[in-house]
């Protein structure tokens, strides 16, 4: 009988693997944040493995919950917010997450589960589409809010964390498993989940390969991403671009408001914040369920206070020094890029998996 009180070696890596590949499904009901598989996980990981917590960072963790509960007292005290006693709960718990990576034995195996999970998701994302053929509405598919949620009946987390995940899968398998074949699948789904995510992953791995020696990482993927925009210039050549497309694909207005409206906040309570709020018309800002912005997020709830926290937390300052490949850097700065336009850092599988990836090694040699 499995005994759950002294976790060999063998059965850890085991788990670890088991365990990626849950944080692989963002599995949630009945809505966010209800991650229940991440929730499963993480409540194993602190129940049942050896805890060796780095003591600066628990620390940070605490003061970190800390400051949220406070922000949250200010917020429902002074600014008369009529917050969820619920949401206060997630909001102070969400910065336990970054403990999780000191608490995983086999980070490797943890990551590569992960990978494996999203190489079936990517699959069946490029199935669904075969089967649905969205392309029906040509280019507005990419562009018109009610066209891009295609597969929001199917998939969790539709469409730009999923694309988020699916992208980092790419990183992985381009950079780490030099596994390009699939990379071409995790890239494909997720520009089907029409994301404008995994651009950004794009652009590290083309800036990667031009800026490293060892030109080896991604020959294939570059010449499809040539292909790809030598694709993109005969299609506007060909007309096929209608003004409609390229008017609502650069609209920034949105964007605009919303910034506005979260730096207007940050200014009338700087240091704490506003606490857990929502961020609809209870805050005076209609149509809109986030800032987009995992920085900006913080700010408002936390105050410039919680934001350093968080900044400390997120930065690998312990690994600086330690010459890891550019395929780690890659993947930190992918999601610390990312974060600036999509609150990605709300999420607790991915709040994991980047506490994972600031506590591994081995695989970035």
């Amino acid at each position: 009988m499995f005994n759950f009180s002294r976790i060999h070696l063998s059965n850890s890596t085991i788990l670890s693997f088991i365990m990626g590949i849950m944080l692989g499904i963002p599995f949630v009901y009945p809505s966010v944040p209800y991650y229940w598989f991440a929730f499963f996980v993480f409540f194993f990981a602190v129940l049942f493995f050896h805890k060796n917590l780095n003591f600066k960072k628990a620390f940070l963790v605490f003061f970190a919950m800390f400051i949220s509960i406070i922000s949250s007292f200010y917020g429902v005290s002074f600014g008369s917010y009529n917050i969820d006693p619920l949401r206060i709960a997630f909001t102070t718990a969400f910065f336990a997450f970054f403990i999780f990576g000191e608490l995983v034995p086999d980070k490797a195996k943890l990551i590569l589960g992960y990978v494996v999970s999203l190489n079936v998701i990517s699959i069946a994302v490029i199935v669904a589409v075969i089967i649905i053929w969205p392309f029906k509405s040509g280019l507005l598919f990419f562009s018109m809010p009610e066209l891009r949620l295609w597969g929001a009946p199917y998939f969790p987390d539709w469409p730009n964390f999923l694309a988020f995940m699916l992208s980092l899968a790419f990183l992985f398998n381009i950079l780490v498993y030099k596994n390009n074949t699939m990379a071409l699948v995790n890239i494909s789904a997720a520009l089907l989940t029409t994301s404008r995510t995994p651009l950004i992953a794009v652009a590290i791995v083309v800036l990667l390969f031009l800026f490293r020696r060892n030109k080896s990482i991604g020959r294939v993927f570059l010449k499809v991403v040539l292909l790809t925009f030598f694709a993109a210039i005969v299609v506007f050549m060909s007309g096929i671009v209608t003004d409609d497309f390229i008017a609502r694909l650069l609209i920034v207005s949105d964007r605009a408001t919303v910034y506005g409206h979260a730096l207007a906040m940050i200014k009338a309570s700087p240091l704490i914040g506003h606490g857990a709020v929502l961020f609809d018309s209870s805050v005076g800002l209609e149509k809109f369920a986030s800032f987009h912005n995992s920085y900006l997020d913080i700010t408002v709830r936390h105050g410039v206070l919680g934001l350093l926290i968080f900044l400390i937390l997120i930065w690998p300052k312990s690994v600086a020094k330690e010459g890891l490949k550019s395929a780690y850097w890659g993947v930190v700065i992918f999601f610390l890029i990312a974060a600036l336009f999509q609150n990605f850092f709300k999420h607790p599988h991915l709040i994991m998996m980047f506490s994972v990836i600031l506590a591994t090694r081995g695989i970035f040699r």
